[in-house]
């Protein structure tokens, strides 16, 4: 088989540097790249937080940025990086929070200039604390009325019982409202460290440049980080079997997923996992795709899951149907799976599988939102790292034994945890039909 091979950046083009303060800076010199990427990591995520302090890392998240010294108004602050050409977004992960702006290339330098201002020289008042707490319980609000975030929340509950990964990075509307500003300074005080701090740069810029414009900021090293309750995840609870929830709505939503311990985020088997997402589900040409679309001419809603962490995560599928249809959808994904355990690929899908799970990943370089992900959702401090072209090399280099013993060590009915989204009509029928569901995988 023949892929055409056009880098989307390598080795040659990213450089890992420690800064004086003991932070790091990876920058990915990316001159052909439409927009530029500016970002911090901080290994400060939701699962580093204490019993009844969920969301606290959320809540310092949406403060951090709010003002600095030299932009002590935020409306300001926000008004001088959109005439950058910039937009700043942030985000809460189990493993990290992400500060960053995507920016237009001849601005990469002003823009990296004004988030290493604002990471250094943050400050936030109560009444800062108060407008955002208000947002935030809006937001969590938000969250309960989409069948996604409803669903995702159900997931990871069912995954991770009674373990802070099992809570939404919000936190509960409760532990919102109990949260206070000397909770945030705390979480902030100990993992807020240098180590713990990562600095992207991806476009056209030299490393020196960069490193000259964060480092101007570094006044002392921040902190030493501590470690957090989220990382004795080995003695957690086996997944829920089976959760169900009412919600108004004619469609089902059904997730299968399987908890997949001990696996870091781009590891070779991690890789496998992310390449059978796309054969089992993605598609009209994916196995269950094939099945359900093209032969039994059921509508097609089905779509592949995945999110890793440190040392955990999922793979799975989301099913979207009627609810006199869900039972024989899932009778035929079993069968299928069964197959696929059985057989494995033939030569020829798996050839076909890789190329179109290479266009996939390759149309997902091309948004800077799956980029950022995709590089930050690495352990690059710790050096387990690898690029866009290492990873097109391991797909390539895949067997279908490889990726058959990948799924059948961790797709296994232990590891699996169903959750419905249903509406109060239907609830009893699909519930009555649990064991049929979640048996036989």
């Amino acid at each position: 088989m023949c892929y055409n091979k056009k880098p989307m950046y390598n080795k040659k083009n990213t450089k890992l540097t420690e800064l004086k303060d003991g932070s790091h800076l990876l920058t990915i010199n990316i001159p052909s790249y439409p927009v530029s990427l500016v970002a911090i990591r901080v290994r400060a995520g939701a699962k580093y937080e204490e019993t009844g302090k969920e969301g606290v890392a959320h809540f310092l998240e949406h403060l951090f940025l709010d003002a600095s010294e030299k932009y002590p108004i935020e409306k300001e602050r926000l008004k001088i990086i959109a005439g950058l050409g910039a937009n700043q977004n942030a985000y809460t992960q189990p493993d990290y929070v992400v500060y960053h702006n995507t920016v237009i290339p001849e601005n990469i330098v002003n823009s990296l200039e004004t988030l290493a201002e604002c990471f250094y020289n943050s400050r936030f008042e109560q009444s800062d604390f108060e407008k955002e707490r208000k947002i935030i319980l809006d937001e969590e609000e938000r969250a309960k009325s989409t069948t996604q975030s409803l669903i995702y929340n159900m997931r990871t509950s069912g995954l991770w019982p009674n373990n802070r990964l099992g809570v939404s990075t919000l936190g509960t509307r409760e532990s919102i409202q109990e949260i206070q500003k000397d909770d945030v300074s705390e979480f902030k005080n100990k993992f807020y460290a240098s180590k713990n701090v990562l600095f992207l740069v991806i476009g056209d810029i030299e490393t020196s440049e960069a490193v000259n414009t964060i480092e101007k900021f570094q006044k002392e090293k921040m902190g030493q980080p501590e470690k957090g309750l989220g990382e004795t995840i080995a003695t957690q609870l086996a997944p829920v079997k089976y959760l169900s929830e009412i919600y108004g709505m004619d469609q089902v939503q059904l997730s299968i997923a399987f908890r997949i311990d001990g696996i870091t985020t781009c590891n070779k088997e991690a890789i496998a996992l992310s390449f059978l997402k796309d054969a089992l589900f993605n598609g009209q040409v994916s196995i269950f795709g094939q099945r359900l679309r093209l032969d039994e001419g059921l509508t097609y809603g089905v779509g592949g899951i995945s999110r890793f962490t440190s040392n955990t995560g999922y793979f799975g599928c989301q099913i979207s149907s009627k609810a006199d249809k869900i039972l024989n959808m899932i009778a035929i994904l079993k069968e299928e799976f069964k197959k696929f355990l059985d057989n494995g690929f033939s030569e020829e899908d798996l050839e076909m599988y890789k190329s179109l799970h290479l266009l996939n990943s390759a149309k997902n370089m091309l948004n800077p939102g799956e980029l950022l992900d995709f590089v930050l959702s690495q352990d690059i401090i710790n050096g387990q790292m690898i690029t866009r072209d290492e990873y097109t090399d391991i797909i390539k280099e895949l067997t279908g034994q490889e990726i058959l013993e990948v799924a059948k060590k961790y797709l296994i009915q232990e590891n699996l945890s169903v959750t419905v989204l249903v509406n109060e009509k239907d609830k009893g029928y699909i519930d009555s039909s649990k064991d049929n569901i979640t048996e036989g995988w």
